[in-house]
This record gives C-alpha cells, structure tokens and sequence, in this order.
C-alpha cells in the first residue's frame, strides 16, 4: 500500500470559498487506491450544462504518474446537454503541491464559473486547467499550499447548493504527504538510545494516514 511509505503531514481546508450551511455530497479522490505515483501530478475538470438554462456542476479527477482515477459523481444526476473539460498538468518529474480555485462570474449568463490551477514542485508558477472558460470577473480566489517537502496525495472535494443562483457551490480539502525516510542506522552496540529522542515535527495541520476513495451524498 502506498500509504505504508508516506507520512501524511496536514488536512489543508475548506479553502473558504462562499458555500451553503448545507453540504449535498462530498468524495474523496486518493492516490492511495491507484497503482502509480503517491502524489497527484494532474487535475482533470468536467464542466457540465445543464439543457433549457438549468445549473452548471463540475466533476474532477486526479492522475497520479500514469494512473487515473474515477471520475467523482458529486452531481446533480441529470441529462447534461454539452460539457467541457480541462486538465492541469505538473510538467515532470514534479508533483502537485497547492491548489489554487478561482470563481468567476459571467454577468451576461448570470452564472458564476470556476477555474482551476495547480502549484507544480518546488516552484511557485500555477499550471492552468485549460479549456474551462471563465467568467467576466474573479469574485473568488482562494489556494492551498502543502508544507515544504511535502505534496498532494488526495482530495476532499465538497459540493453544496445555492438557492439564489444558477450554479452550485465547492470547497476543497488537501491531504498532504511525504516520502518517509529510510530507517535510521542502528546505533553502535553499548549507546544507550534513551537519551536520544526525534524531534516532533510541526506538521502545519491534522496529521494522520488517510483511508482511500469516500463518497457521502444526500
């Protein structure tokens, strides 16, 4: 299991975009349940129109090196009448180590829009989810950065509904991780260990392993 060779660091989020008391589904996207890399390397974004002027959703996937995982199904379940994708993609050898959303509004569809972007490696620079769209404006932005020497192994993503508009509402969770260390030499017969102890780490968050993909709908 993969989990078996990372130390799982921080819960980043919610992210604090605007969203309804009310949660309608939430899933879990984990590197965890795929056979490749520990770390996502890619976003997939499905954005979705709804026939006759009805809400947008969007559903997301992750890659992790040559894996894929299933597409989320956060909803709502309808027939959707055209929809778009895009992907950001970690150029390689990098992994994904921030998630930046940005909602923005299109005043002439009286819609709001997101678009996604990912912080790559080391680097500071966003990889964009091209293909998306946008909206006229930014009314929201809001990012997520995994500890240093750290990156993202999972997701929560959450959806919720908003009343008084033609879309509906997400909020994100990173689950960030490290490569363990390999294990410590044994030290020289005769040294007597118990004076000796690691220091705590600041882990910058709720540390604990996480379990694999979830799913909560109402």
């Amino acid at each position: 299991m993969l989990s078996n060779l990372l130390n799982f660091t921080a819960l980043l989020g919610p992210f604090g975009l605007a969203f309804p008391a009310e949660t309608l589904a939430t899933e879990t996207l984990s590197c965890e349940t795929l056979r490749g890399r520990p770390f996502v390397t890619a976003l997939s974004v499905q954005h979705l129109h709804a026939p006759l002027g009805g809400r947008d959703a969007y559903e997301f996937r992750i890659t992790c090196g040559p894996s894929h995982s299933a597409w989320s199904d956060l909803g709502p379940p309808l027939l959707w009448a055209s929809s778009k994708q895009g992907t950001a993609i970690c150029p390689r050898p990098a992994s994904a180590r921030g998630l930046l959303v940005n909602r923005g509004r299109s005043e002439s569809a009286r819609a709001d829009h997101y678009s996604f972007s990912l912080m790559c490696g080391g680097s500071a620079e966003l990889v964009d989810a091209d293909g998306l769209g946008g909206g006229d404006d930014t009314a929201e932005s809001r990012g997520r950065a995994c500890p240093e020497g750290s990156f993202i192994a999972g997701l929560d993503v959450s959806r919720g509904f908003e009343p008084r508009g033609a879309y509906d509402l997400y909020e994100f969770t990173l689950h960030c991780a490290e490569i363990m260390e390999d294990e410590p030499v044994p030290p020289p017969t005769g040294f007597d260990t118990r004076s000796f102890s690691a220091p705590a780490r600041e882990a910058g968050g709720t540390a604990g392993p996480r379990g694999g993909s979830r799913a909560t709908r109402r």
